[in-house]
Protein backbone atom coordinates (compact mmCIF):
# COMPACT_ATOMS: atom_id res chain seq x y z
CA UNK A 1 0.00 0.00 0.00
CA UNK A 2 2.86 2.38 0.86
CA UNK A 3 4.55 1.70 -2.48
CA UNK A 4 1.28 2.29 -4.35
CA UNK A 5 0.60 5.51 -2.44
CA UNK A 6 4.08 6.72 -3.38
CA UNK A 7 3.49 5.72 -7.02
CA UNK A 8 0.19 7.64 -7.08
CA UNK A 9 1.81 10.70 -5.46
CA UNK A 10 4.72 10.68 -7.91
CA UNK A 11 2.36 10.20 -10.87
CA UNK A 12 0.16 13.07 -9.69
CA UNK A 13 3.16 15.36 -9.25
CA UNK A 14 4.33 14.40 -12.73
CA UNK A 15 0.91 15.39 -14.14
CA UNK A 16 1.18 18.75 -12.36
CA UNK A 17 4.72 19.22 -13.67
CA UNK A 18 3.59 18.51 -17.22
CA UNK A 19 0.55 20.78 -16.86
CA UNK A 20 2.56 23.74 -15.59
CA UNK A 21 5.27 23.07 -18.19
CA UNK A 22 2.59 23.66 -20.83
CA UNK A 23 1.85 27.12 -19.43
CA UNK A 24 5.57 27.88 -19.20
CA UNK A 25 6.39 26.76 -22.76
CA UNK A 26 3.39 28.55 -24.25
CA UNK A 27 4.32 31.77 -22.46
CA UNK A 28 7.89 31.58 -23.77
CA UNK A 29 6.74 30.80 -27.31
CA UNK A 30 4.00 33.42 -27.53
CA UNK A 31 5.83 36.28 -25.86
CA UNK A 32 4.04 36.26 -22.48
CA UNK A 33 7.20 36.27 -20.31
CA UNK A 34 7.10 33.83 -17.34
CA UNK A 35 8.73 34.76 -14.04
CA UNK A 36 8.37 31.65 -11.88
CA UNK A 37 7.63 27.96 -12.42
CA UNK A 38 6.72 26.28 -9.14
CA UNK A 39 5.73 22.77 -8.13
CA UNK A 40 3.93 22.87 -4.78
CA UNK A 41 2.81 25.71 -2.56
CA UNK A 42 4.10 27.34 0.60
CA UNK A 43 7.72 27.78 1.72
CA UNK A 44 10.40 27.30 -0.93
CA UNK A 45 12.51 24.15 -0.45
CA UNK A 46 14.81 24.31 -3.46
CA UNK A 47 15.19 26.13 -6.74
CA UNK A 48 17.34 27.73 -9.40
CA UNK A 49 17.09 30.45 -12.06
CA UNK A 50 17.60 29.94 -15.80
CA UNK A 51 16.92 32.49 -18.52
CA UNK A 52 15.26 34.87 -16.11
CA UNK A 53 12.75 32.22 -14.93
CA UNK A 54 12.84 31.07 -11.31
CA UNK A 55 12.20 27.31 -10.96
CA UNK A 56 11.20 26.20 -7.48
CA UNK A 57 10.02 23.23 -5.43
CA UNK A 58 7.79 24.10 -2.48
CA UNK A 59 6.68 22.39 0.71
CA UNK A 60 3.05 21.43 -0.03
CA UNK A 61 2.80 19.16 -3.10
CA UNK A 62 -0.86 19.95 -3.73
CA UNK A 63 -0.48 21.63 -7.11
CA UNK A 64 1.70 24.10 -8.94
CA UNK A 65 1.68 27.42 -10.74
CA UNK A 66 3.45 29.66 -13.24
CA UNK A 67 3.60 33.41 -12.71
CA UNK A 68 4.22 35.90 -15.50
CA UNK A 69 5.58 39.41 -15.86
CA UNK A 70 3.08 42.21 -15.37
CA UNK A 71 -0.44 40.83 -15.38
CA UNK A 72 0.49 37.79 -17.43
CA UNK A 73 -2.39 36.42 -19.54
CA UNK A 74 -4.52 39.37 -18.36
CA UNK A 75 -2.01 41.93 -19.66
CA UNK A 76 -3.45 43.60 -22.76
CA UNK A 77 0.07 44.42 -23.99
CA UNK A 78 0.32 40.84 -25.23
CA UNK A 79 -1.69 39.49 -28.19
CA UNK A 80 -5.02 37.87 -27.32
CA UNK A 81 -4.19 34.62 -29.11
CA UNK A 82 -0.95 34.30 -27.16
CA UNK A 83 -2.68 34.84 -23.84
CA UNK A 84 -5.36 32.27 -24.70
CA UNK A 85 -2.71 29.77 -25.80
CA UNK A 86 -0.79 30.29 -22.57
CA UNK A 87 -3.91 29.59 -20.52
CA UNK A 88 -5.03 26.47 -22.41
CA UNK A 89 -1.57 24.91 -22.88
CA UNK A 90 -1.67 23.19 -19.48
CA UNK A 91 -4.88 21.38 -20.36
CA UNK A 92 -3.45 20.45 -23.76
CA UNK A 93 -0.41 18.90 -22.09
CA UNK A 94 -2.60 16.78 -19.78
CA UNK A 95 -4.52 15.53 -22.81
CA UNK A 96 -1.30 14.73 -24.69
CA UNK A 97 0.04 12.93 -21.62
CA UNK A 98 -3.11 10.81 -21.41
CA UNK A 99 -2.95 10.00 -25.13
CA UNK A 100 0.70 9.00 -24.77
CA UNK A 101 0.14 6.75 -21.77
CA UNK A 102 -3.02 5.13 -23.18
CA UNK A 103 -1.19 4.58 -26.49
CA UNK A 104 1.81 3.05 -24.76
CA UNK A 105 -0.36 0.69 -22.74
CA UNK A 106 -2.31 -0.34 -25.87
CA UNK A 107 0.82 -0.84 -27.99
CA UNK A 108 2.59 -2.82 -25.28
CA UNK A 109 -0.46 -5.03 -24.87
CA UNK A 110 -0.59 -5.70 -28.60
CA UNK A 111 3.10 -6.60 -28.76
CA UNK A 112 2.84 -8.92 -25.78
CA UNK A 113 -0.29 -10.59 -27.13
CA UNK A 114 1.07 -11.11 -30.65
CA UNK A 115 4.62 -12.23 -29.81
CA UNK A 116 5.20 -16.01 -29.67
CA UNK A 117 7.39 -17.31 -26.86
CA UNK A 118 11.10 -16.83 -27.49
CA UNK A 119 10.60 -14.40 -30.41
CA UNK A 120 11.87 -11.22 -28.78
CA UNK A 121 14.70 -10.90 -31.30
CA UNK A 122 12.74 -12.07 -34.33
CA UNK A 123 12.64 -10.00 -37.51
CA UNK A 124 8.85 -10.19 -37.55
CA UNK A 125 8.73 -8.59 -34.09
CA UNK A 126 10.88 -5.64 -35.24
CA UNK A 127 8.86 -5.15 -38.44
CA UNK A 128 5.63 -5.09 -36.41
CA UNK A 129 6.75 -2.19 -34.22
CA UNK A 130 5.60 0.65 -36.53
CA UNK A 131 2.06 -0.63 -37.29
CA UNK A 132 1.68 -1.58 -33.63
CA UNK A 133 2.66 1.95 -32.56
CA UNK A 134 0.21 3.50 -35.03
CA UNK A 135 -2.57 1.20 -33.83
CA UNK A 136 -1.70 2.02 -30.23
CA UNK A 137 -1.81 5.75 -30.95
CA UNK A 138 -5.27 5.44 -32.50
CA UNK A 139 -6.54 3.44 -29.56
CA UNK A 140 -4.92 5.85 -27.12
CA UNK A 141 -6.60 8.85 -28.75
CA UNK A 142 -9.98 7.08 -28.78
CA UNK A 143 -9.66 6.09 -25.14
CA UNK A 144 -8.75 9.65 -24.17
CA UNK A 145 -11.77 11.05 -26.02
CA UNK A 146 -14.03 8.39 -24.50
CA UNK A 147 -12.73 9.16 -21.00
CA UNK A 148 -13.32 12.90 -21.48
CA UNK A 149 -16.84 12.18 -22.73
CA UNK A 150 -17.65 10.01 -19.72
CA UNK A 151 -16.26 12.62 -17.33
CA UNK A 152 -18.23 15.39 -19.03
CA UNK A 153 -21.49 13.43 -18.85
CA UNK A 154 -20.86 12.57 -15.21
CA UNK A 155 -20.25 16.21 -14.29
CA UNK A 156 -23.39 17.25 -16.13
CA UNK A 157 -25.38 14.58 -14.25
CA UNK A 158 -23.83 15.82 -10.99
CA UNK A 159 -24.83 19.41 -11.78
CA UNK A 160 -28.40 18.28 -12.46
CA UNK A 161 -28.56 16.30 -9.20
CA UNK A 162 -28.71 12.88 -10.84
CA UNK A 163 -25.47 11.79 -9.16
CA UNK A 164 -24.74 12.21 -5.46
CA UNK A 165 -21.80 14.43 -4.52
CA UNK A 166 -20.63 11.56 -2.32
CA UNK A 167 -19.48 9.82 -5.48
CA UNK A 168 -16.82 12.48 -6.04
CA UNK A 169 -13.37 10.96 -5.54
CA UNK A 170 -10.65 12.86 -3.72
CA UNK A 171 -6.96 12.11 -3.08
CA UNK A 172 -7.61 9.56 -0.32
CA UNK A 173 -9.88 7.38 -2.43
CA UNK A 174 -7.67 7.81 -5.50
CA UNK A 175 -4.84 6.17 -3.53
CA UNK A 176 -7.21 3.37 -2.48
CA UNK A 177 -8.44 2.75 -6.00
CA UNK A 178 -4.87 3.02 -7.28
CA UNK A 179 -3.82 0.26 -4.87
CA UNK A 180 -6.52 -2.08 -6.16
CA UNK A 181 -5.73 -1.26 -9.78
CA UNK A 182 -2.00 -1.74 -9.17
CA UNK A 183 -2.70 -5.25 -7.88
CA UNK A 184 -4.19 -6.02 -11.31
CA UNK A 185 -0.96 -5.00 -13.07
CA UNK A 186 1.12 -1.96 -13.95
CA UNK A 187 -0.64 -1.58 -17.29
CA UNK A 188 -3.95 -1.09 -15.46
CA UNK A 189 -2.27 1.35 -13.07
CA UNK A 190 -0.85 3.50 -15.87
CA UNK A 191 -4.23 3.50 -17.64
CA UNK A 192 -5.88 4.60 -14.38
CA UNK A 193 -3.42 7.47 -13.96
CA UNK A 194 -3.99 8.48 -17.60
CA UNK A 195 -7.69 8.70 -16.77
CA UNK A 196 -6.84 10.97 -13.82
CA UNK A 197 -4.86 13.17 -16.24
CA UNK A 198 -7.99 13.49 -18.40
CA UNK A 199 -9.92 14.40 -15.25
CA UNK A 200 -7.43 17.18 -14.52
CA UNK A 201 -7.78 18.49 -18.07
CA UNK A 202 -11.59 18.54 -17.98
CA UNK A 203 -11.79 20.02 -14.48
CA UNK A 204 -9.30 22.77 -15.36
CA UNK A 205 -11.49 23.77 -18.29
CA UNK A 206 -14.46 24.50 -16.03
CA UNK A 207 -15.36 28.21 -16.21
CA UNK A 208 -14.58 28.81 -12.54
CA UNK A 209 -12.26 31.54 -11.20
CA UNK A 210 -8.76 30.27 -10.31
CA UNK A 211 -9.07 27.46 -12.89
CA UNK A 212 -7.77 27.69 -16.45
CA UNK A 213 -11.32 27.78 -17.78
CA UNK A 214 -12.11 30.73 -15.55
CA UNK A 215 -9.02 32.61 -16.70
CA UNK A 216 -9.95 31.88 -20.32
CA UNK A 217 -13.46 33.31 -19.85
CA UNK A 218 -12.03 36.43 -18.20
CA UNK A 219 -9.49 36.95 -21.01
CA UNK A 220 -12.23 36.53 -23.63
CA UNK A 221 -14.36 39.09 -21.77
CA UNK A 222 -11.38 41.45 -21.69
CA UNK A 223 -10.97 40.98 -25.44
CA UNK A 224 -14.63 41.78 -26.05
CA UNK A 225 -14.49 44.81 -23.74
CA UNK A 226 -11.29 46.02 -25.36
CA UNK A 227 -9.60 46.53 -22.00
CA UNK A 228 -8.46 44.50 -19.01
CA UNK A 229 -10.32 44.24 -15.73
CA UNK A 230 -9.06 46.37 -12.89
CA UNK A 231 -6.43 44.65 -10.73
CA UNK A 232 -8.67 44.82 -7.66
CA UNK A 233 -11.62 43.30 -9.51
CA UNK A 234 -9.51 40.50 -10.94
CA UNK A 235 -7.89 39.79 -7.57
CA UNK A 236 -11.30 39.61 -5.87
CA UNK A 237 -12.69 37.22 -8.47
CA UNK A 238 -9.67 34.94 -8.26
CA UNK A 239 -9.59 35.01 -4.44
CA UNK A 240 -13.25 33.98 -4.26
CA UNK A 241 -12.60 31.22 -6.78
CA UNK A 242 -9.60 29.97 -4.80
CA UNK A 243 -11.63 29.91 -1.58
CA UNK A 244 -14.36 27.89 -3.31
CA UNK A 245 -11.80 25.40 -4.62
CA UNK A 246 -10.21 25.02 -1.18
CA UNK A 247 -13.64 24.46 0.39
CA UNK A 248 -14.45 21.86 -2.28
CA UNK A 249 -11.11 20.11 -1.73
CA UNK A 250 -11.70 19.94 2.03
CA UNK A 251 -15.26 18.66 1.53
CA UNK A 252 -14.19 15.94 -0.94
CA UNK A 253 -11.29 14.84 1.27
CA UNK A 254 -13.60 14.71 4.31
CA UNK A 255 -16.05 12.63 2.29
CA UNK A 256 -13.23 10.27 1.32
CA UNK A 257 -12.29 9.76 4.97
CA UNK A 258 -15.91 9.23 6.04
CA UNK A 259 -16.43 6.62 3.35
CA UNK A 260 -13.13 4.96 4.28
CA UNK A 261 -14.29 4.47 7.88
CA UNK A 262 -17.75 3.42 6.77
CA UNK A 263 -19.80 6.48 7.67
Amino acid sequence: MTTTALAVAVSFLFMITVHEAGHLAAGLLTGVPPEEYSIGFGPRLWGFTVGGVDYSLRLLPLGGYVTFEGRGPHDSRYPLWGRMATITAGVAMNVLLAVGVFSGVAAFGEVEASAPAGSVESGDRRVAVVPTAVSGLRRGWKRTVDSASVIGRSMWALAKGRISVRRLMGPVRIVGVGARVRDAGWDRFFAFMATISVHLAVINLLPLPALDGGHLILVLCEGIRGRAFERETLATIQALGALCLIALFVAITTNDILMLIGI
